[in-house]
């Protein structure tokens, strides 16, 4: 909600489009993170389509470097103003420290009040999504799946002990697929600073 936060910022923004709906109208400063040559290749086609970006700052970040966040920090970013950062279909690709060290991150550069809006899968699905085609897509795009939380038995519990792990509490949360014998093959989460 643009009128109870000073920021928005898109943690692995990819392709996401949020920032150039609604959201320029608000007052919140939009920032969108992501490495690269992702970054060149989002802005050349809103480009191409005619897609003002002139309220987005743009910002490299590579989360499985430890220091990533200095690079948010380095612009007109405030910690100590409120701030929903947006961190989907990120957490899978990455290690489990570096998305302990993200959490981290976040915690100590952003303002109380502030709130991560996250999703974390399961191992099982992780594991099942290791096949030939994945992996092949995945082998193209250099990527690989990594963080899965054992959603197995009492997936609640697990969630709240890793978010809690990190110093941040934990707020509402879905878990999706909680009826499979397996557990939920993800959720997604406030973690509230």
């Amino acid at each position: 909600n643009s009128d109870t936060t000073d920021q928005f910022v898109v943690l692995g923004a990819g392709l996401d489009t949020r920032a150039y709906g609604a959201l320029t109208q608000s007052t919140a400063s939009l920032f969108e993170l992501d490495q690269n040559a992702m970054q060149a290749y989002k802005r050349e086609h809103l480009a191409k389509a005619g897609i003002d970006t002139t309220k987005v700052q743009f910002v490299e970040a590579d989360f499985a470097d430890p220091d990533w966040i200095t690079a948010l920090v380095a612009t007109s970013y405030d910690p100590k103003k409120r701030t929903i950062f947006l961190w989907e279909g990120v957490t899978l690709y990455l290690s489990e420290s570096a998305v302990q060290n993200t959490l981290v991150a976040l915690k100590s550069h952003g303002a109380k009040g502030s709130v991560v809006v996250a999703d974390f899968y399961s191992q099982h699905f992780v594991n099942m999504s290791k096949g030939k085609a994945v992996n092949n897509l995945l082998e193209a795009t250099g990527e690989s799946l990594n963080l899965g939380l054992d959603f197995s038995n009492d997936a609640e519990a697990v969630l709240r002990a890793f978010i809690s792990s990190q110093g941040l509490a934990l707020g509402r949360h879905q878990f999706l697929g909680a009826g499979d014998k397996k557990g939920p093959f993800i959720v997604i989460a406030e973690l509230l600073i």
